[in-house]
């Protein structure tokens, strides 16, 4: 009776459009993905011996002996690798595998002796014909092959094991799919065994590949497919694996400084090539790693900020230095050239991190946080300056109003037309006695997630409102202060009457102050956030953007709303070096001045900053270049002397 191969011929095409499908969508990087990859090659190259040994193939003219001799040999040979390889990739998605590798010798025993017993039996075949014999030229089973089906058996059982075992670690998607496949490869390996000419099995494990790749293989979940590698999602997940039952590995964090600068100046297109040109540096560092057993991999969490993820063998100071020093060397694409300001965090996990939850707070801590340029060991730093890294926002907030830690800081804005300081910024600060300065951009997220930014927000302006109040801003040759809102104040229903109120209690003009909002707060203006921002501009209080620069900037769109003000960020004045940079301000400048609206550039620390501004009327200029932020005291007295009143 002839085999039935057809199914073996519907199991190579799936076989070969799965192949195809991971190269056109990316995904043969990583290990788990070059695992799976590894068992559809298994499969393929089973299900072309298996046509090879028993089909007619009449089409291809007449197949020899010899030929069907030798493609049953390997498939025996590549067969036995299927089960093994499926429990590495299982062991891989669920982050502990190399638990596994790093245990007992006898459970590394246990999984591989079976294993060289499948390829000694085919090895020793030819003497025994124990497995397969081809008596007058036609294939048939040995009276032995029972025991490939026992080792089969033995590795479905283990595996089976395995996922129980470790079940923590996988999502109730992809455990459904793993433990869907076992009465799959049962059914087939019985009905092939007690039916040895329905050639079943391959087809069976391809259906059993297409399951894995539905729900396992899942890029648009764990994939940023702009840069090419793993994203957010990804690493909350693998993350979490590193708190498993006593698992081990680092995370080493790196935080571009001055991704925004690069967004603003060369767009989303080229800011996307030049991340994926930083993501090769960094694999070619670590790929270069001469350690054994050492497993990476890299995401990219939010814009100009990285994690790498590393397990097994490793020298943290090699990995750091290496990939500082790739990442800190100039960069060019096409005509841009670029160099990243990067500072990167090196965290022993679970050691420096308690707690899956703790790490993820870290992770958003440090990508709003200021911390300097270079790369540190957390493990290494002094308690003190562990604190300042890892810490509960919260907690420092509720004590920075207990202990009166919130301080309102004036930083003088320059006239250039008027020669003279003729108005100050108010901002806020956190200072703790344990840990000292904490920056805003750590505890004004923060706070707009707990609902403090109200308090605070209430803190900020009743102190500025009291300042003017008890000082006379024209004898200081001042105009007005700037007050920072966030939109989640602007949004509450009763904050233009709370100012208003404020305003009468304190006696305060509605032209001695303005309201600054950021750019970035813009682009997310709702119908009630609209409608406070005209309440108030009907009020008489005038606006100003903040921060422009750092958003995907559309100056009409902001000008929707009335502005007197544009505040150009200090990344761009940062960057004035540069050609372009001083294009985009020297038009922007421009068409601020054709609106009716004033700019004022923030950030200018030198005298070549300043003097380029002046030179291109530029309305004002903040930066330490005239004045730090100060308290009031030294504010007020600063003023004095440099506005001579």
């Amino acid at each position: 009776m002839g085999r039935i191969y057809q199914f073996d011929v519907c199991a190579f095409l799936v076989l070969s459009i799965i192949i195809l499908s991971m190269f056109v969508r990316k995904l043969v990087r990583g290990r788990t993905n070059k695992m799976f990859l590894a068992l559809v090659i298994i499969t393929l190259i089973c299900t072309v011996c298996d046509m090879l040994t028993v089909a007619p193939l009449t089409t291809f003219g007449h197949v020899s002996v010899g030929v069907r001799i030798g493609a049953s040999y390997v498939y025996y040979i590549v067969h036995a690798s299927l089960l093994p390889t499926y429990a590495i990739f299982i062991g891989m998605v669920s982050g502990t595998w190399y638990m596994y590798m790093e245990g007992k010798p006898k459970v590394k025993l246990l999984f591989s002796l079976p294993y060289i017993l499948n390829i000694a039996l085919v090895l020793i075949n030819p003497v025994t014909q124990w497995v397969l014999r081809f008596p007058k030229g036609h294939y048939d089973r040995g009276p032995y092959v029972w025991i490939l089906y026992l080792i089969a058996l033995f590795y479905m059982l283990q595996t089976l094991t395995y996922l129980i075992k470790h079940k923590e670690t996988i999502d109730i998607a992809r455990m459904f799919a793993f433990i869907a496949i076992y009465p799959i490869l049962v059914i087939s390996a019985v009905v092939q065994y007690f039916m040895p000419n329905a050639l079943i099995e391959m087809f069976a494990i391809t259906a059993s590949l297409l399951i894995l790749m539905f729900f396992v293989i899942k890029p648009e979940e764990s994939l940023d497919t702009a840069i090419g590698t793993r994203n957010m999602t990804a690493f909350k997940h693998d993350s979490k694996k590193l708190y498993y039952k006593g698992n081990k590995g680092s995370v080493l964090l790196i935080k571009v400084k001055n991704d925004s600068s690069l967004v603003t100046l060369y767009g989303l297109n080229a800011h996307q090539e030049i991340i994926k040109k930083a993501v090769q540096r960094m694999e070619r560092v670590l790929r270069s790693q001469p350690e054994r057993n050492f497993v990476y991999n890299i995401y990219y969490l939010s814009y100009g900020l990285f994690a790498v993820m590393l397990h097994g063998n490793y020298s943290a100071d090699v990995i750091c230095d290496g990939i500082e020093q790739s990442i800190n060397k100039p960069l060019i694409l096409g005509n841009i050239s670029f160099t990243f300001e990067n500072s990167l965090c090196l965290l022993d996990i679970p050691k420096d991190i308690g707690t899956h939850g703790e790490l993820l707070n870290f992770v958003d801590t440090y990508d709003k946080s200021e911390v300097e340029s270079g790369s540190i060991i957390y493990s290494n730093l002094e308690e003190r300056d562990k604190i300042r890294f890892k810490f509960d926002i919260d907690k420092y907030i509720e004590k920075g109003f207990a202990n009166n830690g919130f301080k309102v800081y004036y930083q003088p804005i320059y006239s250039i037309k008027e020669h003279k300081f003729v108005s100050a910024e108010a901002l806020l600060r956190l200072i703790d006695d344990e840990i000292g300065f904490i920056s805003p951009a750590l505890f004004i997220p923060a706070a707009e997630k707990s609902g403090a930014i109200y308090q605070i927000g209430d803190f900020v302006i009743d102190t500025v409102f009291r300042f003017i109040r008890d000082h006379n801003l024209s004898g200081l040759g001042l105009e007005y202060i700037e007050i920072n809102i966030s939109t989640m104040q602007c949004m509450k229903e009763d904050f233009v009457d709370s100012v208003k109120k404020k305003m009468r209690e304190y006696g305060v003009s509605n032209k001695s102050f303005n309201f600054e909002i950021t750019e970035t707060a813009s682009d997310f203006l709702s119908d009630v956030l609209t409608k406070t921002v005209s309440k108030l501009h009907k009020a008489g209080i005038e606006f100003a953007i903040d921060d422009y620069g750092t958003g995907y900037s559309n100056l009409q769109r902001i000008l929707q709303e009335p502005v007197k003000i544009i505040k150009l960020d200090k990344s761009l004045a940062d960057d004035i070096g540069n050609n372009r940079t001083r294009a985009v301000l020297k038009s922007t400048m421009q068409m601020i001045t054709e609106i009716g609206a004033e700019s004022v550039v923030e950030g200018v620390e030198t005298k070549e900053t300043a003097d380029w501004f002046i030179e291109h009327r530029c309305d004002y200029i903040q930066g330490y270049y005239y004045a730090k932020p100060m308290p009031e005291d030294v504010f007020v007295e600063f003023i004095r002397e440099n506005n001579a009143v």
